[in-house]
């Protein structure tokens, strides 16, 4: 009995979800009944949906099934999965009684279909009869681009499958029309790549750790990583970032492979190539390293580290996946919806799962408005030494071009090859762990998919154990005319620097780099009475040191821009820290922020606007602005709060509130030279 009650699982969860609406009206439908396994000629249809007079609305079919005694699972966009449910369909239509919609799900994804009124003209009957349901549909992505009208994440939830119906009786109806309510492509392709890592994750983490813990190998492997960034995955947040790097490779090699005359990369699995996942890596690490050959370069995309140990455990599922994915790229070719692949790359990872895996992810009007104050010329040279996945040099990517294409980024349709390799020379990444780093590469590379360039200066590094100035050797080689050549990138003269810096504490560094930050900074820190004193209770943020090491790389006159913890602000040591700032810069701003922007108990954070200046004479004069920037409305206009900061430098000694959009602001501002003067916490 158990069996047979997981075999059914998602369908008796869906249904159960569904009977909770029967009766209930919507749009002026009333959903009438819910059946499960509904026979439809010598077959069964999952779940149907009923509205009034017992006509079919709706048909689900579903997966995640136990079916000849082993699990299958597959993304419901699959040519198997929506050939099914288009086999039911049109059995009815030849019946004579016309679904309108069929959606494809399973336990954590839904595919909604409208059913065009010629089903039975586009199928192939054949298909049909012998139960081939990949070859159902005679043109699979012609239908699925017209006719497939959502995509998204349901996990089960009641609201998710009450909007459906919402939706489904509402076209029905004819209250909505089917173009104003289908998905853009970005988002239709943004499910389709997270499912590609939900279905080829658990098969990554059973290999890696088979018995809930990692193996010995990986085990040594993960504890030198951890060492040296600070960060310990478990099991499943590895594999799940093992799936991402390995989805972005493909990706990016179906870009490249058009343009550096690769080997076309096709299902592997379908012809015949490979007989195991086990192969099927191997193969595709083949396919890279052609790529890295090819193009010179890229090792920062197709080389990363830990996340290159991927394996899997022996699975149909992930054969087939593989298979569904690369199909999918050969259809869509990447290179030439490049305004599209832009948006599913900022928005792929979802920001609650990128702080599970590490990331903090700065909210983009937060980096707008640093960017914008920060990034002024067309020529401004950019670092972010903590670049995470990718958030500020992707906004200094959209602002660079702004300032040389002198149009509003919205306004560019397409960044022409020379203007996206000036602007990637400028913008310079550092992050300690490969992850990230590989993140904000694909991320860059994917502004302009048409025009692959390998120009990339972004390094997986300790930011502290780069010495400005110095040219700093990369972790890898490129390649020139098939011979290995030594890359440096050279880290000095910013126009800006920017960022959302670390908020570990002293005792959380790890070793190695607090070993860099007492050779680096160790003058400067006790010049300054930072020296950490644990037992004392003092003990200062990485971000201070981050600053600190950050001055060195800013050529005078440059800025920085950062969003951190505001715990400096009610301490001692952050007095000290404060004068270190008013010797050092022009303090533009400080914006202590009312709203949680991280999604973590009792860190606040304040943004700094800081401009480098060597002369006291200069920074005694300057205009400092100290405010509270209340944004728990969660609207945030960047041009007026920018304007306001600008006008309210004009007027010292004054206090000033004003609401701009959906934040309220209320200033005071000083002379710097007053503030030098300032004994108490700020």
């Amino acid at each position: 009995m158990r069996r047979i009650r997981r075999e059914f699982d998602v369908q008796e969860r869906i249904s159960r979800i569904l009977e909770k609406f029967v009766n209930q009206k919507f749009n002026g439908v009333t959903i009438e009944s819910v059946r499960t396994r509904y026979p439809i000629g010598r077959k069964e249809a999952d779940i149907v949906v009923f509205s009034e007079g017992s006509f079919p609305l709706l048909l689900i079919e579903t997966k995640k099934k136990y079916e000849m005694s082993s699990r299958r699972n597959f993304p419901v966009t699959h040519e198997r999965v929506v050939g099914q449910a288009v086999a039911y369909v049109a059995i009815l239509e030849k019946e004579g009684i016309h679904t309108p919609f069929m959606a494809t799900a399973n336990e954590m994804q839904l595919a909604l279909f409208s059913v065009p009124q010629n089903i039975n003209e586009i199928v192939n009957w054949d298909a049909i009869d012998s139960g081939d349901y990949e070859k159902v549909l005679k043109d699979f992505f012609g239908f699925r681009s017209k006719y497939l009208v959502l995509h998204i994440p349901h996990s089960l939830s009641e609201r998710t499958f009450e909007d459906v119906l919402e939706l489904v009786t509402g076209i029905y109806a004819k209250i909505y029309r089917i173009e104003d309510k289908r998905q853009e492509l970005h988002q239709l392709l943004i499910e389709d790549f997270r499912e590609f890592v939900n279905i080829i994750t658990p098969s990554v983490q059973e290999a890696i750790a088979p018995s809930g813990k990692f193996g010995k190998e990986i085990e040594k492997k993960i504890e030198e990583f951890s060492k040296r960034t600070g960060y310990k995955p478990s099991p499943k947040d590895l594999a799940r970032e093992m799936s991402y790097v390995l989805l972005n490779k493909i990706v990016f090699y179906k870009v490249l492979e058009r343009f550096y005359k690769l080997k076309k990369l096709e299902p592997l699995h379908e012809r015949g190539a490979v007989r195991t996942c086990n192969e099927y890596l191997k193969v595709l690490e083949e396919y890279f390293e052609d790529a890295i050959k090819a193009s010179g370069d890229f090792e920062p995309i197709f080389r990363t580290g830990i996340y290159d140990e991927i394996e899997f455990i022996e699975s149909r599922d992930v054969l087939e996946t593989l298979d569904w994915f690369i199909r999918l790229l050969n259809y869509y070719k990447i290179e030439e919806i490049g305004d599209v692949i832009g948006y599913v790359y900022e928005d792929l990872i979802p920001a609650e799962e990128r702080h599970r895996l590490g990331q903090f992810y700065t909210p983009r009007p937060i980096a707008e408005l640093i960017v914008k104050w920060c990034v002024r010329s067309p020529d401004d040279k950019v670092l972010d030494p903590g670049c995470g996945s990718g958030t500020f040099l992707i906004e200094s990517y959209k602002r660079l071009a702004e300032l040389k294409l002198k149009r509003q980024f919205r306004e560019i349709k397409r960044v022409s090859r020379d203007v996206h390799e000036q602007i990637l020379v400028q913008l310079y990444g550092i992050d300690i762990n490969e992850f990230p780093a590989h993140l904000t590469s694909i991320n860059l590379a994917m502004r302009n998919p048409r025009v692959p360039s390998s120009i990339m200066n972004i390094l997986p590094r300790d930011y502290f154990s780069i010495i400005p100035k110095s040219g700093t050797v990369v972790p890898y080689d490129v390649y020139s005319l098939e011979e290995k050549k030594e890359k440096k990138i050279v880290f000095s003269d910013f126009d800006a620097v920017i960022g959302n810096p670390p908020y570990t504490r002293w005792t959380e560094i790890p070793e190695e780099t607090r070993g860099f930050i007492q050779e680096r900074l160790g003058s400067t820190i006790s010049k300054y009475s930072l020296v950490p004193q644990v037992s004392r209770g003092v003990e200062p943020g990485i971000y201070i040191y981050w600053i600190m090491h950050s001055t060195e790389f800013l050529k005078d006159g440059g800025r920085l821009g950062m969003i951190i913890s505001d715990s400096w602000l009610q301490t001692d040591y952050g007095l000290n820290f404060f004068k270190f700032l008013l010797d050092n810069y022009k303090i533009y701003a400080i914006l202590d922020i009312s709203a949680r922007v991280f999604p973590v108990p009792l860190i606040g954070s304040c943004i700094i606007l800081l401009e480098k200046c060597a002369r006291e004479d200069e920074r005694d004069e300057n205009a400092t602005v100290l405010a509270y920037l209340d944004i728990s409305k969660g609207e945030v206009n960047i041009g007026e709060i920018l304007s306001f900061l600008e006008n309210a430098r004009s007027q010292p000694g004054k206090e000033i509130v004003k609401e701009t959009g959906g934040a309220r602001i209320v200033a005071r501002i000083y002379k710097q030279s007053e503030l030098a003067e300032f004994n108490e916490k700020l």
